[in-house]
């Protein structure tokens, strides 16, 4: 399983217009989540949007998972990470994929 986030935003462009961030996660491709899903089933559900793309994000700012890891991250390099972060609950029911 791929995380997929945000690389680059176009100045100007919808994605920007619409407030998306470099460091942005992807949660859902309109309405479909991605967990589970590979960076090309992500890419293809992306590209197969018939006339609206609807993105759900976690903004990078809010993201449990990048405040809790990306500065320990950097400060360790490539030393494996052992674990310190404090316990975080679970998602949400809505961002667990459908039983």
């Amino acid at each position: 399983m791929d995380t997929i986030f945000v690389k680059n935003v176009r100045e100007n462009g919808p994605a920007h217009v619409a407030g998306l961030c470099p460091g942005d996660r992807l949660v859902k491709v309109n309405g479909e989540s991605v967990l589970g899903k590979t960076y090309a089933q992500v890419i293809s559900l992306i590209q197969n949007s018939e006339c609206v793309l609807e993105l759900s994000i976690m903004p990078k700012d809010e993201d449990v998972l990048q405040l809790a890891y990306s500065q320990d991250a950097y400060l360790r390099g490539n030393v494996s990470y052992v674990g310190g972060a404090p316990v975080y609950p679970g998602p949400s029911p809505t961002m667990l994929p459908p039983p």
